[in-house]
């Protein structure tokens, strides 16, 4: 279980060393032009693109801490309420950070600070939500990597099978028994059914 636990350790993290990265980047972008669309009338749009990088790079931060460290070192080991608490607690500072932020963005727009001051639960809880949501895509990754597993051992089982089957199998003695046996029947002699026995027994 450990060594399988490793394993899916390293799968998620081998988007850093590979190609995946580029998806996870392309992601994120898509993301942030969408969010940018979505709240493009409310202010002018370089503090719309500095308030949505901020949610970008800390929802970013939230979904990577769960996915290569809450879960794989507490949720993975059945230490649920272990994960919980600390989930909570990644919330919990990493929300007033990203609030302290976006109101030194605003600096000159005190409507929007009182906005941001305001809402802090609002806040805490669209953190919490993309965390818990990181969560359910790490458990049905991590049951798809284990099924992944678990059909590669039982192939890998299969074939070693065969492959001793096979090994068990002379395939120059086959030939010389069936030569023999088929000469005999062809005399209809009485060793016939003995070497079937034999072979039988092979």
């Amino acid at each position: 279980m450990k060594v399988f636990a490793l394993k899916r350790l390293l799968d998620r993290t081998s988007w850093m060393h590979d190609r995946g990265w580029i998806g996870h980047v392309i992601f994120w972008l898509v993301l942030l032009i969408i969010l940018i669309a979505s709240d493009f009338s409310q202010v002018g749009w370089p503090l719309v693109l500095y308030q949505k990088s901020v949610d970008i790079i800390f929802y970013a931060t939230i979904i990577y801490v769960n996915l290569l460290y809450l879960i794989p070192q507490f949720l993975s080991h059945k230490r649920f309420w272990t994960y919980v608490a600390l989930l909570l607690l990644a919330v919990l500072v990493l929300t007033p950070i990203k609030i302290a932020i976006q109101v030194l963005l605003f600096a000159d727009a005190p409507t929007f600070q009182n906005y941001f001051i305001r809402n802090q639960s609002h806040f805490f809880m669209s953190m919490f939500l993309v965390g818990s949501s990181s969560t359910i895509y790490g458990i049905l990754s991590d049951w798809f990597i284990h099924q992944s597993e678990k059909m590669e051992l039982q192939t890998q089982t299969m074939q070693s099978e065969l492959k001793f089957l096979r090994s068990q199998i002379n395939p120059h003695f086959l030939f010389n028994t069936l030569n023999n046996l088929y000469a005999l029947t062809l005399k209809k002699s009485d060793d016939a059914p003995e070497i079937v026995l034999k072979l039988s027994q092979k």
